[in-house]
């Protein structure tokens, strides 16, 4: 990053455009790395330090709070799901994306807090309504939550019905390439793999 800069000071380029290319290009790592081994320690460290140069970065919140729930650190997980839920640079925040509520619904729901996994579950639902997994996640805060039955009753259904989860028990990857929206995190990791 400071040779970056450097080379735009001296090229008269903008210096802010040299910290976006080399954080990008750290999250392409960190993707490659989260496909390679997801419970690496360099995973963990590349994220923070992509964090450490520009906060805040949903995308890099998100895939940390991933590999804290993969080391079963539930607490450290879902405040960097909070965070992959806030607004980016642009101020453009979720921008549509599901992979953070759907995550940090399911662990609220764990954890006992269907009330909140709720708000950020009809979050996931409404820029993934095609997911079986948001459906499922959804009806099941909806029950625990004391909402609407009717309205749980419907979203279990979707989840369980012939296209929803059933469709995928002998390929489950394909569930996240088709069903979540184009601009998910998980979806275009699973489609470059």
């Amino acid at each position: 990053l400071d040779h970056y800069r450097a080379i735009a000071a001296l090229a008269g380029t903008d210096q802010a455009e040299a910290a976006v290319r080399v954080v990008e290009a750290m999250l392409a790592e960190a993707r490659r790395l989260l496909v390679a081994d997801p419970e690496s320690p360099a995973l963990a460290e590349l994220l923070s330090l992509i964090l450490a140069r520009r906060s805040p970065c949903p995308e890099a919140s998100f895939w940390l709070g991933l590999y804290h729930l993969r080391r079963g650190e539930a607490d450290a997980a879902v405040k960097t799901l909070e965070a992959a839920l806030s607004p980016d640079d642009d101020g453009a925040g979720l921008g549509g994306r599901c992979d953070p509520a759907l995550y940090l619904g399911a662990v609220w729901l764990r954890q006992g807090r269907p009330r909140d996994a709720l708000r950020v579950l009809a979050e996931a639902n409404r820029s993934a309504s095609a997911c079986p997994l948001v459906a499922w996640q959804l009806g099941t805060a909806l029950a625990e939550s004391g909402g609407d039955a009717l309205l749980a009753l419907r979203a279990l259904q979707k989840a369980t019905a012939a296209d929803g989860l059933p469709k995928f028990v002998r390929a489950p990857h394909r569930l996240w390439a088709e069903t979540l929206p184009a601009d998910s995190w998980i979806r275009n990791v699973v489609v470059r793999t």
